[in-house]
């Protein structure tokens, strides 16, 4: 809700920003080093650089700038790709992000809001990327 607030304090002042979005998510290990806890039940597992971690994730949307227009946490084990439309405000003319972002779901979502798909392709299982 702050960050909701900031947003539109920045649109009050006549203060705009690049109507695109990259999208990423961060892993945020519970203390004491991303190991599973009792205490922090919410949290979740996932695998970073070969490493497995418990905790959550921040899902981010930014501007190219890097202002942040929204975010999202969830438990590290939800994949980032299922967080897509939650992060986005639906006035991007473009939206950037990795290959875990890229489902057939996704690239339908920003086509039906006339978003331009800046999501990186999959390489074809056997075939070239072109």
């Amino acid at each position: 809700k702050l960050l909701q607030m900031v947003n539109e304090e920045l649109v009050e002042k006549g203060i705009s920003w690049f109507r695109g979005s990259i999208v990423d998510a961060t892993v945020i290990e519970t203390p004491p080093g991303g190991e599973q806890s009792l205490v922090d039940s919410e949290a979740g597992w996932t695998k970073k650089r070969g490493q497995y971690v418990y905790g959550y994730k921040a899902h981010i949307s930014t501007t190219k700038q890097g202002l942040i227009r929204k975010t999202k946490s969830t438990s590290a084990d939800i994949y980032d790709g299922l967080v897509l439309a939650p992060v986005l405000d639906g006035d991007e003319t473009k939206v950037y992000a990795d290959m875990a972002y890229t489902s057939k779901k996704n690239r339908k979502l920003l086509k039906d809001h006339g978003i331009k798909d800046g999501l990186l392709h999959k390489k074809p299982k056997r075939k070239e990327l072109t």
